[in-house]
């Protein structure tokens, strides 16, 4: 994918925000939009889509989950609404093109009383994969549960 195509996907991508959570964009053309909170949205449009290797990522919270989730499906863009220090910096280690609306050291809970704890659980050596099979895990055990 050229620099050109990822600047107009991530500019497709990050006004869909107006609409959705989250969105994923891929040669000019939306390939999933979800709404709702946390990082459930994300995995939803990735499940939506398929193939996102090469896409622009807008979602409206990133932190080092939705980082790490980006470097795995090889993500090539991301837009954030709010984006953590530490996440925007893994993405930039990684060559990934990010733009922000604003930038904060850490991403908070939904109370502000203490860390997200996507968050929290994503912070450290554990690596993009196993990440997301545990996030993955714990959205399941969320639907067998609620009947």
């Amino acid at each position: 994918m050229s620099t050109l195509e990822t600047v107009s996907d991530i500019a497709i991508a990050a006004k869909a925000l107006a609409e959705s959570s989250v969105v994923l964009v891929k040669g000019g053309r939306i390939l999933a939009g979800k709404t709702g909170r946390g990082v459930k949205p994300l995995l939803d449009a990735i499940d939506e889509a398929g193939d996102v290797c090469g896409a622009a990522l807008a979602d409206r919270v990133v932190g080092v989950g939705v980082a790490k989730i980006a470097l795995l499906f090889e993500i090539a863009a991301v837009h954030a609404g709010i984006i953590s220090e530490p996440a925007r910096n893994i993405l930039v280690s990684a060559g990934i093109f990010v733009s922000h609306d604003f930038l904060v050291p850490r991403i908070l809970n939904r109370d502000r009383t203490g860390p997200c704890p996507v968050e929290a659980m994503s912070i450290g050596p554990i690596p993009p994969a196993e990440l997301y099979s545990r996030l993955r895990g714990m959205f399941c055990a969320d639907r067998g549960s609620s009947g």
